[in-house]
């Protein structure tokens, strides 16, 4: 049987050949404007390229802001603190822009959403598994977002937009377990609060029920996108091997 074998120059001809062609190959990215979404067409490179970019500045930005910190107490406070000075409300009149986190960091406003995520996502850089969860009084009723970032065992809660943070006493945070025993230490952080013309500790009554992950957090880091993108081919190849 003849063989065909390439001599090193050609094979590496032919490797950036074929992932030349990958990097072009044309993708897709989103971008929201005041509510109304538009696609626009990339190369897949690019998309990388900014994926990486993303990854490297969300890293840099954590590490200085944590920088100093004696123990995880401070250096969550100081991660609470930054997001407060520096992703603040929208404008009146600035549109209203949902696309990436760096962006959000970038452009230096957001909506509530966003700025619990921008601290989500500096907690999750710094070593704290963190998402964020919306908590409404009732059902149909407008939500506030709040971040919820893992410590050590602990679930905590973080609240941006209202500038609350939940403490059992100075300097030790109050858990999501201790808030759900004594919604007594939501009254006293939000000190009377009214938000959306509703008291503060309204929006806690079912925390009980509350349910949350950390994966959309997860996927702002390249070796954990990949995998959990890896996984999800997985099962969309068993989905689609199984018979009908």
């Amino acid at each position: 049987m003849p063989r065909f074998l390439l001599s090193p120059m050609a094979a590496v001809f032919v490797v950036t050949l074929a992932v030349g062609g990958i990097a072009h190959l044309p993708v897709e990215t989103r971008r929201g404007t005041n509510y109304k979404w538009s696609t626009h067409r990339i190369y897949l490179y690019e998309k990388a390229l900014h994926f990486l970019s993303r990854d490297a500045q969300a890293r840099r930005l954590a590490s200085a802001i944590g920088d100093g910190a004696s123990n995880n107490h401070e250096k969550l406070l100081k991660v609470f603190d930054w997001t407060v000075a520096n992703v603040r409300p929208t404008p009146a009149d600035f549109p209203i822009i949902d696309d990436h986190l760096q962006n959000i960091i970038t452009r230096g406003y957001g909506e509530p959403d966003q700025m619990a995520e921008v601290l989500s996502l500096l907690a999750s850089y710094l070593g704290f598994p963190a998402t964020i969860v919306y908590l409404e009084p009732s059902e149909g009723q407008r939500s506030i977002v709040l971040s919820i970032v893992q410590c050590d065992s602990e679930f905590l809660l973080f609240d941006v937009h209202n500038q609350v943070v939940f403490e059992r006493e100075p300097g030790h945070f109050a858990s999501l377990m201790e808030i759900r025993q004594d919604t007594g230490l939501v009254r006293r952080a939000s000190n009377g609060m009214l938000v959306y013309g509703k008291p503060y500790e309204m929006y806690f009554a079912d925390l009980q029920t509350l349910t949350f992950d950390f994966t959309r957090m997860d996927k702002q880091k390249p070796i954990l996108r990949i995998w959990s993108e890896f996984l999800e081919f997985l099962r969309f190849f068993d989905k689609d091997q199984r018979p009908q």
